[in-house]
């Protein structure tokens, strides 16, 4: 079995997100030294030192996921235009070369996304403005 599966199947609730998503998806050649799940914030905690477990609020978790088809193993994991908004979010936890690594591959596929998915998803997360303001200001 793939090891995606394997993760899949341990943890069916699961979705990829952050750097194992970034990975991916091709927009970064950083491979993660370990895999990054959402879950929802009252699900069981993940005791695995491979894997780092990101607590989501409830109305939130959906928002954006959907399967992927990776070398045969199917995944659950957040689309780029969600993973886009995680991208902002999380800007000030990341490395300032992995970040533009990433924000130059998102402008190379910004013809490919969903605007419209984006400003819904911008829509229901606190910080609405500074996402939308920061991506119009690095991506677009």
């Amino acid at each position: 079995m793939h090891p995606f599966e394997v993760i899949m199947k341990k943890y069916p609730n699961a979705v990829v997100t952050m750097d194992s998503a970034f990975y991916l998806y091709g927009f970064t050649d950083v491979i993660p030294e370990k895999m990054y799940l959402a879950t929802k914030r009252d699900a069981a905690r993940i005791v695995d030192k491979n894997i780092v477990q990101i607590l989501v609020l409830e109305r939130l978790f959906e928002v954006g996921k959907s399967q992927m088809d990776y070398e045969g193993a199917v995944i659950s994991i957040y689309d780029k235009e969600r993973m886009l908004i995680e991208l902002i979010r999380n800007k000030q936890r990341m490395g300032f070369d992995y970040y533009k690594e990433i924000v130059s591959s998102y402008r190379k596929e910004i013809h490919k996304l969903d605007i419209r998915n984006i400003e819904d998803y911008t829509g229901m997360f606190y910080s609405e403005n500074y996402i939308f303001k920061t991506i119009q200001e690095e991506v677009f």
